[in-house]
């Protein structure tokens, strides 16, 4: 207890001198959270944990976290009127890594940290000690092996291995760890992808023996670098739409394929403004009769074979979102409508930007989020009221709304459903630590179709006649995965947040000072409503 208390004093002594914004990129997550870097310590709010799938509570004497199925407690401090615990301590006290990315960059990388594997006839035990995403698959096509890949990890120091002559256990890549088995028998694999863990038991015995001294008229063993995938099985049958439900913001199609056997994952394709494709691979199939007058908003639709796929294409009246879900007998297409004529005359659109007060974003100087934000937020004003739109904005000069950034972020969006607007849009910029790409992206709300097809249309005007690189529609899940973003989920209208560009980037801090830029950004948002709104 001394010891941590006095390595806790030490390091608030140290920090003082100097405490700069700083980002962490957790495990195979991805998710990249903003925080402080004090030394060589990252401090991070206590209303960013949740973002890690964590829980928090706060008192006189620290905080108490849940993390990873175990409680912790650790120390608190201020930072920039944030309440904050010491990151990398904690996740020492997990058995992660943590390791700052050289280059000055002030970005930090968490990994999990394999601390034991066990391989005995097959049967394999794994331990890590924050949560892996694990892969198996077979390399080779003769003698296969079977292939364990570990994301987001990197082997512990002190890893403690009991392997058999049939494994090989390595660092294949600076953050995945590999497990190769050439086992003397045929595998058995999972039957389904296996869930993120900290822990794996796993069994690949099976009574389907292969010759354990082959002859010479076996065939040579097979030397691959790269997994190799058992060809597929190709299902025939018909496939069939039908309408499920319409109204006058979307079209529900229900697609089914032929069952059973057909194992896949369809996507969606856009090869003209007003096609959609659905591409189906693994299955040689036909399009069955389907019901006249399928939607006022689909003009034809058609099936072809194209390079092991089967494509199925929907001529639609014009530009509209398209979303796939799966379903037991095959998936659901929702066509998302457009409304209107395309004007913006009249309509109620709210622009956040983005931090503002005490909550700076990321960046430092000119170069300031909220600075940034605010300057691109009334560009875009400029733009739309020019269009007839009734513009409200969240703030028109520095200041926060809440002492929280939970609240501020949540009075944000109230302030636009408080006030019916048609949209909701959040400026911010981003920052990507060492190696940022350059570019821009619009980010909606997982699960809300519309929204997406909102980023999308944004995004095609970006792509076509962007400042800077189009970086696509994104889902909010992909960094927050549990919950999404606040500021967009709590929003009761169309709602996306634009990473206008990176400002760690070299590419994008050229020209991210300038009004070509802004103004820029502003074209495309103003195209991208119209189109969304129903422009031909």
């Amino acid at each position: 207890m001394l010891t941590a208390l006095a390595l806790w004093m030490a390091l608030c002594a140290g920090a003082f001198a100097q405490v700069r914004n700083a980002t962490v990129t957790y495990t195979y997550l991805g998710v990249q959270l903003r925080g402080y870097r004090v030394g060589e310590e990252f401090m991070i709010p206590l209303d960013r944990i949740i973002e890690l799938g964590w829980s928090a509570n706060s008192s006189s004497i620290g905080s108490k976290i849940v993390a990873e199925g175990k409680t912790y407690q650790v120390p608190t401090r201020q930072v920039d009127g944030h309440t904050c615990v010491a990151l990398r301590e904690l996740i020492q006290k997990m058995d992660g890594i943590s390791s700052w990315i050289p280059g000055g960059y002030d970005a930090l990388e968490v990994v999990s940290a394999i601390t034991s594997v066990s391989v005995r006839s097959g049967a394999v035990a794994i331990n890590a000690g924050l949560k892996v995403k694990p892969t198996v698959s077979l390399m080779g096509s003769n003698d296969p092996k079977v292939v364990i890949d570990l994301e987001g990890a990197r082997l512990a120091p002190g890893i403690q291995l009991e392997l058999d002559s049939t494994a090989k256990v390595s660092q294949y890549r600076p953050n995945n760890v590999r497990i190769i088995l050439d086992l003397p028998f045929t595998p058995v694999l999972p039957q389904k992808q296996l869930a993120n863990a900290q822990s794996f038991n796993l069994n690949f015995n099976s009574p389907e023996r292969l010759i354990q001294n082959p002859t010479k008229s076996d065939p040579p063993k097979v030397n691959s670098t790269k997994p190799d995938p058992a060809p597929p099985i190709i299902v025939e049958g018909e496939v069939s739409v039908a309408k499920r439900n319409e109204d006058e913001i979307a079209t529900e199609l229900f697609v089914t394929v032929p069952k059973p056997g057909w194992k896949g994952i369809a996507t969606v394709r856009r090869p003209a403004r007003d096609i959609v494709e659905v591409a189906i691979p693994t299955i040689q199939a036909k399009l069955s009769d389907i019901e006249k007058d399928l939607s006022k908003h689909i003009r034809s639709v058609q099936l072809r074979q194209d390079t092991g796929l089967t494509v199925l294409s929907f001529k639609l009246t014009g530009r509209m979102g398209a979303v796939l879900e799966p379903s037991s007998e095959g998936f659901k297409l929702t066509i998302v409508h457009p409304t209107g004529s395309g004007s913006l005359k009249g309509k109620v659109i709210v622009i956040d930007a983005g931090h503002g007060g005490k909550f700076p974003g990321t960046g430092n100087g000119p170069y300031t989020e909220k600075v940034l934000s605010l300057a691109t937020a009334k560009a875009v004003q400029k733009a739309l009221e020019a269009e007839g739109a009734q513009v409200i904005m969240t703030r028109d000069s520095d200041k926060n709304f809440r002492d929280s950034l939970a609240d501020d972020l949540v009075y944000r969006a109230d302030l636009a459903n408080r006030n019916s607007a048609d949209i909701f849009l959040s400026f911010h910029y981003d920052d990507a630590g060492s190696t940022p790409p350059s570019g821009t992206k619009s980010i909606y709300h997982g699960g809300r179709d519309t929204d997406k097809y909102l980023a999308e249309c944004i995004q095609e005007f970006i792509k076509s006649e962007g400042p800077l690189p189009n970086l696509g529609a994104v889902n909010d899940r992909k960094f927050a995965r549990d919950s999404g973003f606040s500021v967009l989920r709590n929003a009761k209208m169309p709602a996306i947040l634009m990473e206008c560009a990176f400002v760690r980037n070299p590419n994008d801090r050229k020209v991210i000072l300038t009004d070509q830029f802004r103004d820029g950004i502003a074209k495309c948002v103003v195209k991208g409503l119209k189109l969304f709104f129903g422009q031909k």
